[in-house]
């Protein structure tokens, strides 16, 4: 990692990783949590919002 001026990784890192990516369970439980994390995403307030903005650039992109 020196080559690309990144740090190397801690052991602390390491188990951030490990929890982070939820590979300190099995398989099920792992599928689990990812789809609870992706519905809380999904239904943030905001993201509607994000949405309509992204559809709206592309469409009045597509006009000029």
């Amino acid at each position: 990692m020196l080559v690309s001026d990144i740090e190397e990784l801690q052991q602390d890192d390491i188990k951030y990783l490990i929890h982070a990516m939820y590979l300190d369970m099995n398989e099920e439980q792992a599928q689990s949590e990812f789809q609870k994390q992706i519905k809380k995403a999904l239904n943030e307030w905001y993201r509607k919002y994000d949405n309509w903005f992204h559809v709206y650039k592309d469409f009045t992109k597509g006009q000029k």
